[in-house]
């Protein structure tokens, strides 16, 4: 069992490098294998010896090592946290099946770059949310986790109600409530966890979501009225002509900040749909478990 985590441990770091490259490359549409790795700076070729996970930043110091730019520390954290996951699928199911083990470490990887991707760009890649139908095959094919059926009615009622949601929006808003990625995503999410583990990853991702985005909202909403009554400031000090401009700009900014207050401003939902799906696939069944306690 000790080669089994080591194992994991090795081809988790390997695989997180990889996972930087189409983070980084995949919205850009780039080729994933050419050019190899190279800062993004200077464009330096990196060695061998420079593309250690982890190893290698703490080495150079989180700078290049030709123009001593500085090395954004995400690469280095999504090493480590595809590690993190991988070793912990080995403690949580291997005993119980290699396979769902395998299924769930590849589903958590694709999961890391799905997050990641959707915080720089709010775009949710078609390719990646694919791919997620060979980690869903696996699991139903060890037969561990969730039955077939369970899998069926799961991306049917994840993908069902985010859908729900969409058309809503449009209907009622006049505008999208979420991208079509994340209805998509929570579709597949359903598929590999089954119906009763999507219920609590729409929870914790709702939850989250919620105590997350308001207060940033909010904050937004502050800034502006700041940066709106500093100009009022200003064009009191101004000469007529002057601040005739600046009153036209003064109304420019606040149709702005008015669509922001209708909700306008978009926010990438995508991250806590995978941050609910993460908790779901190691803690759904306890908690689900104690919940029905309460009722036994």
């Amino acid at each position: 069992m000790i080669a089994v985590y080591i194992l994991a441990g090795l081809y988790g770091l390997c695989v997180g490098s990889f996972l930087n490259v189409v983070i980084y490359r995949l919205p850009r549409d780039m080729n994933l294998a050419k050019p190899g790795s190279h800062c993004t700076t200077c464009g330096y070729a990196l060695k061998w010896y420079d593309n250690i996970p982890v190893l290698s930043y703490i080495m150079l110091g989180g700078k290049c090592r030709k123009c001593h730019e500085h090395i954004s520390f995400r690469y280095t954290a999504v090493e480590i946290m595809n590690t993190l996951l991988w070793l912990l699928c080995v403690r949580m199911f291997w005993a119980q099946s290699p396979l769902y083990a395998i299924a769930m470490m590849l589903a958590l990887s694709i999961f890391v770059c799905i997050a990641f991707i959707d915080l720089e760009t709010m775009f949710i890649n078609d390719i990646l949310i694919y791919l997620l139908a060979v980690p869903v095959i696996m699991a139903a094919i060890s037969g561990a986790g969730a039955t077939i059926a369970e899998r069926a009615i799961g991306l049917a009622a994840g993908g069902g109600l985010f859908l729900l949601i969409y058309l809503g929006a449009r209907l009622v808003l006049k505008r999208e409530g979420m991208g079509t990625g994340d209805i998509l995503l929570m579709a597949a999410v359903g598929a590999l966890l089954g119906w009763k583990a999507t219920i609590f990853a729409i929870l914790v991702a709702s939850v989250t979501g919620t105590v997350v985005l308001i207060p940033i909202k909010l904050c937004r909403k502050g800034n502006k009225e700041k940066a709106a009554a500093e100009a009022a400031a200003e064009i009191s000090t101004e000469t007529a002509e002057e601040a005739t401009a600046t009153e036209e700009n003064a109304e420019s900014d606040e149709t702005e900040e008015e669509s922001d207050e209708n909700g306008d401003y978009e926010f990438p939902f995508g991250p806590f749909i995978i941050l609910g799906a993460v908790a779901a696939i190691f803690l759904a069944d306890k908690a689900i478990g104690w919940y029905l306690g309460l009722f036994a």
